[in-house]
């Protein structure tokens, strides 16, 4: 048994069931209450460890000169029992008769049992006996001891595979960073039962650490303040790239090629300090968390080359006839507005985003003349203005990112009744990312100034939009749309400044 573990050792052999059986047929066989004390070895010699609530035999109890002696008696035998490393029996002043047992691993003495108190002598057989159930006491101890050490160090092994599985969830449930981040640290809050988790990570010129996320069971506070590089727990943590274990904090650097960030766990839920095995556990999962991270990081500068793309594609059709091409950033707005109200999905919001930028590419196709026509159309050039939705298609079709979003930008002329274009599809027919951009691009045709007609108030806008709603507009998108009005939402966004970049 290693010496670290002798405290601990005794402690569990003191409060032991055996050790209290042992006791108590000692007594039924001698007759009378025997006094047990535990004697751990330390450097200075013996620290006495009270197992009875008696400390002392009658015989010693106010007496000073008797209790002097008794002491100074045990005194040289421990020494000679220690030496010897063998059993003990001595008679006591008084005519009481004491037992001394060594507590005994591998060749190291780690205590004694003194037993004291007893009317007569102990034979060598029962001698050999006591020491026997000692020592098989010991034995049963010992194995308690070592069960317990391997649990604990095989617990945080299973605990880092399973957030190693459950970080691998993780990376394939988001790639978004806002939802990605508090995520992981909800996961390092139950897996090391602490109360406050936070994450940060670097800003762009990597001067200075930026609080992504802060999760407290224990406050509603999730603020934090920037952090310079070195400077802090998380700042020294950043620069040395090395983790810091305290009683009640661990800090922990995101690495990947290079540092990106820091983890910090605070406080047990128990109140119990973080030991070397949280240490690893939390590496690991920042291990992990740091592939997550990383990966949601390339997501988004991915799809802001996309937008970027997209809007670079915006641009050069608007410099033609702004806005004649594509929609204003208040219509863009207020269609994802409406597609997160209807419970898209992340990825159906993406297609709906990209829709939203290039709607109406295909009237590039359409002459000039006919777009800015102030007179009612003919037939041929209304049968132009239709196929706009398909030339659009056309245009868009080899790039392989808007493919997705083909079917919405080619249906949203569609009417629920039927009685739209290109293709006179109704109802469910319709995507409903074409649904929900046919409601908005009605609303911004209403309120923007138009060659053929003048602007509209909103709450007029409004009206038609209510008054239209099962024949050239979804219901269910109709009535979603009037609780962003009622909610101020809508109104919101149309006071926001129209950026030309979008």
């Amino acid at each position: 048994m290693p010496e670290e573990y002798k405290e601990e050792f005794l402690k569990k052999l003191v409060k032991n069931p055996s050790l209290s059986g042992e006791k108590k047929s000692l007594d039924s066989v001698m007759g009378h209450p025997a006094i047990w004390r535990i004697f751990e070895s330390t450097e200075k010699g013996f620290a006495a460890i009270d197992v009875d609530n008696l400390s002392i035999c009658e015989y010693r109890k106010g007496n000073k000169k008797h209790e002097t002696l008794c002491r100074n008696n045990i005194r040289k035998l421990i020494l000679s029992a220690k030496k010897t490393k063998q059993p003990k029996v001595f008679r006591c002043p008084g005519n009481k008769y004491s037992v001394i047992l060594p507590l005994i691993q591998g060749d190291k003495l780690f205590g004694l049992i003194m037993i004291c108190n007893l009317d007569e002598s102990i034979s060598n057989k029962m001698l050999s006996l006591l020491a026997a159930f000692t020592e098989a006491i010991m034995a049963d101890v010992t194995k308690e001891l070592e069960l317990s050490k391997l649990y604990e160090t095989i617990r945080p092994r299973a605990i880092a595979l399973s957030t190693i599985h459950t970080i691998h969830r993780l990376i394939s449930s988001t790639l978004k960073l806002e939802e990605l981040l508090p995520r992981v640290a909800r996961l390092s809050l139950q897996v090391l039962r602490a109360s406050r988790a936070s994450i940060m990570l670097f800003d762009e010129k990597r001067k200075y650490l930026l609080p992504k996320t802060i999760i407290d069971l224990r406050s509603h506070k999730t603020t934090g303040r920037k952090i310079k590089m070195g400077e802090g727990l998380e700042g020294k943590v950043a620069k040395d790239g090395t983790a810091v274990l305290k009683t009640n904090v661990l800090s922990v650097p995101l690495m990947h090629e290079e540092i990106i960030g820091v983890i910090t766990i605070q406080d047990k839920v128990n109140k119990k300090p973080f030991n070397i095995f949280d240490k690893e556990i939390l590496s690991t999962l920042a291990e992990q968390a740091v592939i997550a991270i990383h990966n949601a990081k390339l997501y988004e500068e991915q799809e802001k080359i996309t937008i970027g793309s997209i809007k670079s594609l915006a641009a050069v059709l608007d410099t033609k006839s702004r806005y004649t091409y594509t929609h204003s950033n208040i219509f863009v707005k207020i269609v994802l507005a409406l597609g997160r109200s209807m419970n898209m999905s992340d990825d159906e919001l993406r297609n709906l985003h990209f829709a939203a930028l290039l709607p109406d590419a295909g009237k590039v196709w359409v002459p000039e003349e006919i777009l800015r026509k102030p007179s009612k159309l003919t037939k041929r050039e209304f049968k132009l203005i239709k196929e706009h939705p398909i030339k659009s298609v056309e245009i868009l079709k080899h790039i392989d990112v808007l493919k997705p979003t083909i079917p919405i930008i080619l249906h949203h002329h569609e009417r629920y009744d039927g009685t739209g274009y290109p293709y006179g599809l109704k109802k469910d027919e319709i995507p409903l990312g074409a649904r929900i951009m046919s409601v908005v691009d009605a609303l911004e045709a209403m309120m923007f100034k138009r060659p053929y007609r003048a602007a509209m108030t909103f709450k007029q806008a409004i009206s038609e939009i209510q008054k239209f709603s099962g024949t050239q507009f979804d219901p269910l998108v109709v009535k979603t749309f009037m609780e962003l009005v009622r909610s101020g939402k809508i109104r919101q966004i149309l006071k926001e400044k129209d950026h030309a970049n979008k």
